[in-house]
């Protein structure tokens, strides 16, 4: 029998997608109750095609199970690297009718880091992170492998650097993103006798007739299985310490202010899976969960992290990033905590004084320099 079964009596929000009510999640056939992560599969196969099963860690030694094979990155599906770099790495200038990296400003994302942090900076961790730019400024994250592309996350901001909760996010993989390969050279080449048409015009005609690029569903084909976000970074600094976040938008962010670090993320609360560990060892990790109100984030990532560590001989630290409560701080931690900030929401939003700290990412500084 299966220990582990798809249990679709109630479905739940897709943690890649957002949708909600489509995601179909694994339940422990001996205990009955749901597993703890982003176990399950997401019933929009064409779109979003979101299907992440059980992982050795939750496997015990009973012969009456058949296991799960754990994934492994080096087996999983790639995407074409070249054609994501020429496509999306490279940033549309509508003025010269061609793709140009020095025109960040389209980008809601790159523009909003630009307004806040010195423009080299960003410019170094649009390049290092290769972050591509979809239609209506929306920025693709990818996640490479080995120098393969595994896949993208395409995400809405805001100026504020929040990200759009109205829209929501898609793979590259998906075959709504995918097939958007054939209609940007469609447009490019229709761009040539006319005018340049509006962007955000151009993303809804896009997403108006998506379905006239879904001759192939892509999502059936694929085997989906992501390194952590940033993870080429290791063999260009293997001296360094790895700090992990749990968004892509964070570890673009702690790059530009602690870039003696790298700055990896897991893409989501529970996407801290064992298999994505396999090749770190001996490194020094620190660790940045989410915060929350009843530290749900924080214990998942501590026992997901224990038993890891005891696998792979990490060396891990949890980093408390949130600083002292005092009468200045009080206010605003507690809000933080409510709302699920992360080390990025404290950097673009604290305005923090304390000792010899005249600003946040000092107060953080300090609190790394150890680990240097």
């Amino acid at each position: 029998m299966f220990r582990y079964s798809l249990n679709s009596k109630q479905k739940f929000e897709c943690p890649a997608c957002g949708h909600s009510n489509r995601f179909v999640k694994y339940m422990d056939n001996t205990t009955g109750l749901y597993i703890s992560g982003d176990y399950g599969k997401c019933d929009r196969e064409e779109s979003c095609g979101y299907h992440e099963r059980p992982d050795s860690c939750f496997i015990d030694d009973s012969t009456s199970v058949i296991k799960f094979e754990e994934k492994d990155l080096n087996e999983s599906d790639s995407m074409d690297r070249e054609r994501y770099i020429e496509t999306f790495h490279l940033v549309r200038n509508k003025i010269n009718r061609r793709y140009s990296s020095t025109n960040l400003g389209n980008n809601v994302f790159i523009s909003g880091l630009l307004a806040r942090f010195d423009n080299d900076k960003v410019r170094e961790a649009y390049a290092r992170y290769k972050l591509g730019m979809f239609f209506n400024g929306a920025t693709v994250f990818p996640y490479f492998y080995n120098n393969k592309l595994k896949s993208a996350k395409i995400i809405h901001f805001k100026p504020d650097l929040h990200r759009n909760k109205a829209v929501m996010p898609m793979w590259l993989h998906s075959t709504k993103a995918f097939k958007y390969y054939d209609y940007v050279e469609r447009k490019v080449d229709e761009a040539l006798n006319n005018c340049y048409p509006d962007e955000n015009d151009e993303y809804e005609e896009f997403i108006k007739y998506r379905d006239a690029y879904t001759e192939d569903s892509v999502c059936e084909k694929y085997k989906f299985c992501l390194p952590l976000f940033g993870w080429d970074l290791l063999g260009v600094y293997p001296d360094k310490t790895i700090c992990l976040v749990e968004s892509e938008k964070t570890a673009v962010i702690c790059s530009i202010c602690f870039p003696d670090f790298i700055w990896l993320a897991t893409g989501g609360k529970n996407f801290l899976q064992q298999y994505k560990f396999n090749y770190y060892n001996g490194r020094t990790w620190l660790f940045f969960p989410d915060l929350s109100g009843d530290n749900s984030t924080s214990d998942y990532w501590k026992q997901q992290v224990k038993r890891i560590s005891e696998k792979y001989s990490m060396f891990d630290y949890f980093i408390d990033f949130v600083p002292p409560t005092n009468n200045e701080n009080k206010v605003f931690n507690q809000n933080a905590k409510e709302n699920g900030f992360d080390i990025a929401d404290y950097i673009l939003e604290h305005k923090f004084k304390s000792g010899e700290s005249n600003n946040y990412i000092d107060y953080i500084d300090g609190i790394l320099k150890p680990y240097k």
